[in-house]
């Protein structure tokens, strides 16, 4: 997701981190004057604050370097449980009605 600012505005509040359109504007603002792409701009922090800038610097921490170095020795279903577990998606649906089914699958 390192320098595709399309699919971090796509995953950067689900499940739901409380980053709303205006931090995401913020980030994109930032963005465009120079300081990198998204996922750079959440990570350094000091754009957006309080509970949307702990939850943007999270999505990008989690995202890139660790599941880097997963990729390179776990294999697919091991490194897919960790994308799971990292962005709470196993959390989030395991709260939803319908969501075990989605975690059978």
């Amino acid at each position: 997701m390192h320098d595709d600012d399309t699919a971090f505005t796509r995953v950067v509040n689900f499940p739901p981190r409380g980053i709303g359109t205006r931090s995401i504007e913020q980030l994109q603002e930032a963005s465009e004057n120079c300081m990198g792409d998204l996922m750079h701009v959440a990570r350094i922090g000091g754009v957006v604050s309080g509970r949307s800038g702990s939850g943007a610097r999270a999505v990008s921490s989690r995202s890139s370097m660790g599941l880097r170095k997963s990729a390179e020795t776990l294999k697919l279903p091991e490194l897919i449980e960790e994308i799971l577990e990292r962005s709470r998606l196993k959390e989030h649906y395991a709260a939803e009605t319908e969501g075990q089914d989605r975690l059978e699958t």
